[in-house]
């Protein structure tokens, strides 16, 4: 039997959202805290761009479709329906942060080592790894504050499309 979760359509179009979605609230972020002269190297490399929107594609693509497709699926109150893709976008928004934070901090630790800087190899791996992250955790921080409202309404968003998108195939 074949449902919508099995449909490639529908998961390629779950991907993109959520790999553009979260691009957009990225560069976003990146222009409007950033201010004049400021170093925007690491978050203007292509890299890191790549990341948040293969990491963002990733986890809607994972995360969300089985819990919104039932949402919309059974006859529920829309109040719910939009509170559940509200916490399932900042929730999804909240672990793209998290692994993008894990993947810089694992990259500096790797470039840090690669350099060979006298003292290095006084330290384990792990713990140059932990302090890297605890860096990146600190400093980003206000990212993961700032990102919860439009991730929020970015789910919300999502909902929409599939409640918009369903009503039309059902009336087609």
């Amino acid at each position: 039997m074949r449902t919508e979760f099995q449909d490639w359509p529908v998961r390629t179009g779950f991907f993109l959202y959520g790999a553009l979605s979260h691009l957009l609230m990225f560069r976003l972020y990146v222009e409007w805290s950033f201010g004049p002269g400021a170093n925007r190297e690491v978050a203007d490399h292509a890299l890191t761009n790549m990341a948040v929107t293969l990491l963002g594609g990733a986890f809607v693509l994972l995360l969300m479709p089985g819990p919104l497709l039932r949402a919309v699926r059974k006859p529920s109150p829309r109040i719910a329906v939009i509170l559940k893709a509200a916490g399932l976008g900042a929730l999804v928004t909240f672990i793209v942060v998290q692994a993008l934070f894990v993947l810089g901090s694992l990259f500096w630790t790797l470039k840090v080592c690669a350099t060979g800087l006298p003292g290095v190899g006084a330290v384990s791996l792990w713990d140059q790894f932990l302090v890297w992250l605890l860096d990146v955790e600190t400093y980003g921080a206000d990212m993961v504050f700032w990102s919860v409202p439009f991730a929020a309404c970015s789910g919300v968003l999502c909902a929409a499309c599939i409640v918009w998108l369903k009503k039309r195939l059902q009336a087609a």
